[in-house]
């Protein structure tokens, strides 16, 4: 049996793009969805260790791509630690990006694109409906 996970989506984000990710969070949670993102770190909790902890008790990364973060590591570290963990992996393309630009293990994922955080929710609210019936 499966253990059950605290979070059904943990979201990788630059900090850049924190109005567009909340407004993105709050539409899955609206549909039931259990998200972490960084603004679950309370005062004087050490954040990697926050991070580490909320992925590894995560069902679903969530990827939210713009320029800010195509090239961060942390980004990498995320992706890298979700698929040593067999977790599922949506990438939404939040900003209009070039497919070239993306980082080359992206092509092995079907991606969202979508500007509307609402609608970007939405999909991926889908996409988890799907992945659990």
């Amino acid at each position: 049996m499966t253990e059950k996970k605290r979070y059904d989506v943990f979201l990788s984000h630059a900090k850049e793009d924190k109005e567009w990710v909340r407004e993105f969070a709050a539409t899955l949670e609206d549909a039931g969805i259990h998200v972490w993102f960084d603004e679950e770190i309370e005062a004087g909790q050490e954040w990697e260790r926050a991070i580490e902890e909320a992925l590894r008790d995560s069902s679903t990364l969530v990827l939210i791509l713009t320029p800010n973060n195509l090239n961060s590591h942390w980004m990498f570290f995320e992706v890298g630690a979700a698929i040593a963990d067999h977790k599922k992996i949506i990438p939404v393309l939040a900003q209009d990006i070039e497919m070239s630009q993306l980082p080359t293990f992206m092509s092995s994922y079907q991606i969202i694109k979508e500007l509307s955080p609402a609608e970007a929710g939405a999909r991926v609210t889908e996409a988890m409906e799907y992945a659990a019936a």
